[in-house]
């Protein structure tokens, strides 16, 4: 009975770290206002990076959140979701890895920084329907994650979990 009750507060905890990822995904420029690091400017790059951030956060929370509430309740269906949404953030965090090193390298060349200041202009980056439609798409991608894990999980889909 004890263990319950602390997994369960844990689990919460989780939660509670999860509302700050969805915090980063939704609001980038008001999360980095509050951070405040004089290292970490606040441009169109780097809340697109916090968006990121706060998307593989958000999946580490619901991952460790589903798992502690699968061992609580051993459900099968709980600790193949949690399996699902594992898959989701190894994923989500592979593909951000290599985008992020990516568009390092390809920063290093030249005629890739001509593309990129012709075509996205400081005007289009920092005008606010930008701003909405990179939240859109962010929320999307997440919604999307977690409903095909969700679905998965549902429709009995059988992954290789440790509660079974």
């Amino acid at each position: 009975m004890y263990h319950t009750g602390v997994r369960t507060l844990i689990g919460l905890g989780f939660c509670s770290f999860g509302v700050a990822a969805v915090f980063f995904v939704v609001l980038p420029a008001r999360s980095i206002a509050v951070l405040r690091n004089p290292w970490l400017p606040d441009t169109p790059w780097t809340r697109l990076q916090i968006r990121a951030l706060g998307l593989v956060l958000f999946l580490f929370a619901a991952v460790a959140t589903s798992m502690i509430f699968a061992g609580v309740s051993k459900s099968a269906r709980l600790a193949s979701f949690s399996d699902f949404l594992l898959a989701d953030l190894w994923l989500s965090f592979v593909v951000f890895w290599i985008v992020g090193v990516s568009s390092w390298i390809a920063r290093r060349f030249a005629f890739v920084r001509i593309f990129v200041q012709r075509h996205f202009t400081p005007e289009r980056l920092e005008n606010p329907a930008w701003e909405r439609r990179m939240t859109t798409i962010f929320c999307s991608v997440l919604f999307t994650l977690v409903a095909i894990a969700l679905m998965l999980a549902a429709g009995g889909q059988r992954s290789n979990n440790v509660y079974q």
